[in-house]
Formats: C-alpha cells, structure tokens, sequence
C-alpha cells in the first residue's frame, strides 16, 4: 500500500492483520475531516501461508529423560523461530541437525544402532549442522534464530532434531530428541 504524503512523493506501507473469520472487511479511514485526507494508491491483498513445525519420533534416552523438542515460534521468513528442547543432559553441548527433506519423516533416516545408541533414529538428513555451546544448568534450552527475510524460503520444507553429549546416555556418549517437520511461512 503506497501513500501520499503531501509532499510531492509516495510512502509504501505494509500491514499485517490475521483476518477472524472467512469475510474480512477492511477500512481506511482518516484523521482529517474534509477533503485534505491522505491518498491511497496500489492496496493489495495477499494470502499468507502458515508456517508449522510438528514433532514426531521418540527422542534418545539419556541420563536427564528422554529429550523433547516442542514447537515455541513458527517459521516465518524474516521472524524469529525457536523451539524448546527439555530433558536435556545439564552444562552439556549440543548440536542442531536440519535436514532440507521430509522423506525421512515420520520414519526416520537411518537407524542409529550400528553406532552405540541402541533404538534411536536419526530424524533429519545432514544438510546443516550448528553448535550448542551449553545446554546450561538447568536441562533445558530454546533454540531459536531470526529466519532471514529472503522469499526464497517461502514453503520451504525442512525436518529437525537436537543431539547432546551425554557420556552415560550408551555407548556412542549421545541422547537426543525426537524429530519435527516443518514448512516456512510467510
């Protein structure tokens, strides 16, 4: 939406608004009486897509429970996503693993029994790795990052799951969490 501010120039404005029913009415009103209101030129309505995550799987047993993952804020290009992460190894690190494909999802992509964690399921494919320095004292964590604002993530689908040390969870030392698919919205 573009206005005129009166100065010889336009302003491009973008609201956001979740309509509350299936038929929205919107209306531009203003301040000024008479004829001296601001202009309007260029309104457009677009439909946004939801952004989801949803968790699915059983995590890794470890020595604090089992590690869970919950949805906190959903993905949206340009906006801050997190998730919670619960019974999490204390003063541990840990690491992201986020996957650009769902083929895996709901059952897994590989068993992780051939590496020491005995009926555990690796939930996401490798495709980007980041670092938890410390999972602090307290079991448990929010993950979370600002998604960049870049269109080309719009309905991107993804699969996610967290991994700790955790020298007593078996023999590979590692618990984790379930898993999660997800869709970036916009």
């Amino acid at each position: 939406m573009s206005t005129f501010s009166g100065q010889d120039h336009w302003v491009q404005r973008t609201l956001s608004f979740v309509a509350n029913s299936s038929s929205t009415t919107i209306e531009f009103l203003s301040l000024n009486s008479g004829s001296q209101g601001p202009a309007l030129d260029d309104v457009r309505l677009t439909v946004a897509s939801a952004g989801y995550l949803t968790p699915f799987g059983t995590g890794c047993p470890g020595t604090n429970g089992t590690p869970t993952l919950l949805p906190n804020q959903m993905p949206f290009v340009g906006q801050p996503f997190s998730v919670v992460l619960s019974q999490l190894p204390v003063n541990s690190f840990g690491l992201l693993v986020l996957g650009n494909d769902q083929s895996g999802a709901p059952n897994g992509v590989a068993s992780l029994n051939g590496i020491g964690m005995p009926g555990c399921t690796l939930y996401a494919n490798l495709n980007f790795l980041s670092l938890i320095p410390s999972t602090g004292p307290f079991g448990a964590y929010v993950w979370g990052d600002v998604l960049p604002n870049q269109p080309q993530l719009q309905g991107a689908l993804f699969t996610l799951q967290f991994f700790f040390a955790d020298a007593a969870a078996n023999a590979a030392g590692i618990s984790a969490t379930n898993g999660a698919i997800g869709r970036v919205g916009w």
